[in-house]
């Protein structure tokens, strides 16, 4: 389960805490919300330095997404773990789809029609392939 972030109320980061511990923060008028993504808490009250868990990012890259997990340093414990979609990767669905592509980059990948050479053989009329595939040799 994903822990809540935490900061005081110099806005330093503490050690993120379970959603119950959270919510009793909350109830009690000890915590406040600082940001909804990624859901964090400031504390009300400035109070002593808390001792702080050191923590690691580790990075997972994918072929379509990057994997994101914040874990203690000491217990191991996975405190939050997200992922970011690669760029290219949905920008190049997006052109497949018809959204938002460069001009000319659907034909690149759909295929267009031909407007001034006669019909190939057997070809249906009007019909090019993609540029690049058709005209390499073994």
């Amino acid at each position: 389960m994903s822990h809540v972030f935490l900061v005081d109320a110099e806005r330093r980061p503490l050690t993120p805490v379970h959603p119950g511990r959270a919510r009793l923060l909350l109830k009690a008028g000890k915590a406040a919300v600082f940001k909804r993504f990624p859901f964090t808490l400031i504390l009300r009250q400035p109070g002593a330095p808390a001792a702080r868990e050191p923590l690691r990012l580790k990075i997972d890259p994918g072929s379509h997404t990057t994997g994101l997990a914040l874990v203690g340093e000491t217990s191991g414990e996975v405190l939050w773990a997200g992922s970011s979609p690669i760029k290219g990767r949905r920008s190049s669905s997006a052109c497949r789809s018809g959204e938002r592509c460069a001009e000319g980059a659907g034909s690149a990948i759909h295929g267009t029609e031909r407007r001034d050479l006669p019909t190939g053989a057997g070809r249906r009329a009007g019909y090019h392939p993609p540029r690049g595939v058709g005209y390499k040799t073994w």
